[in-house]
């Protein structure tokens, strides 16, 4: 029986002109025009997102270093949509497909996804097995200690700002528990060094701190010099690139702290070494 495999992303526009529908599917209902201009003008800030640039580099390296499976991508909000790439790996002749999702969190709107995605298989006749997630896989938290002992030789005082997405209170299991266990990985390799966590889009009734707050309560401690991990994303995009380096960092800047970045893992060598270890691993099962 022919293999396939389908990478989930989470998504989001191409350009300006998609900007309207992602944000009315994220939402769930029409949009406000205040809205609607103000994440236009986010990305405008930043060049546009890099995201489906980058996701589709990591998919093209993937298929070449994986024969015999056919693989696609899809993603929850945008195009191709999940349903889309199930849909074209039928048509390809996979029928017995792993779900492989380019997060190693299993937050709300994923394990959605992966609902709607067991629907349609019903309906095309297909056998869907789902690849083990990833957080706590050692070779997954050294990709990020690396890039933050990079970061930090031969800088002294410095302090660890994790970020990611917050989630609703009453649907943050287990996306919380898994990112959770992660940072505490990395926190273990790092004893000596403070750390935060904080968390982007936060509002009352979702799980915090929000970043300004994270960083206030860092300086607090004593922290002159911010190093912020991303850990929550495995690409950048508009949350990295908007959030982090313009309006974290004006806000660092006017506090008086000196904030620097590190990088996703985007489509790193190192990253698709272990991205590729796991989809064959995945395929043999």
């Amino acid at each position: 029986m022919k293999k396939g495999l389908l990478f989930l992303g989470f998504g989001g526009p191409r350009d300006e002109d998609e900007i309207e529908e992602f944000l009315t599917q994220l939402k769930g209902e029409e949009i406000n025009h205040e809205l609607f201009r103000d994440v236009i003008e986010r990305y405008r800030r930043i060049g546009g997102s890099p995201y489906y640039a980058i996701l589709e580099r990591v998919v093209s390296s993937i298929r070449r270093r994986i024969r015999g499976a056919e693989i696609e991508y899809g993603v929850i909000y945008g195009y191709p949509t999940l349903e889309e790439a199930l849909e074209n790996l039928e048509k390809r002749g996979a029928f017995q497909i792993v779900l492989f999702p380019l997060t190693p969190y299993r937050f709300h709107q994923l394990l959605k996804g992966i609902e709607r995605l067991h629907k349609k298989a019903e309906e095309l006749l297909l056998e869907l097995m789902e690849a083990d997630p990833w957080f706590k896989d050692p070779e997954y938290v050294k990709l990020w200690a690396i890039r933050i002992r990079e970061s930090l030789f031969p800088k002294l005082k410095v302090s660890l700002l994790f970020t990611a997405h917050s989630v609703p209170q009453e649907s943050s299991t287990p996306y919380l528990k898994d990112l959770e266990a992660t940072v505490q990985a990395l926190s273990n390799l790092f004893p000596d060094i403070p750390w935060n966590i904080g968390f982007h889009s936060w509002r009352e009734g979702w799980v915090g701190p929000s970043l300004s707050e994270a960083l206030k309560n860092l300086k607090k401690m004593g922290s002159e010099r911010i190093l912020v991990v991303p850990v929550g994303f495995v690409f950048d995009h508009l949350e990295t690139l908007y959030d982090l380096d313009i309006v974290l960092k004006e806000e660092a800047d006017s506090e008086g702290v000196v904030m620097e970045r590190v990088s996703c893992l985007n489509a790193s060598e190192d990253f698709l070494n272990f991205l590729t270890k796991r989809v064959y691993d995945a395929l043999k099962k």
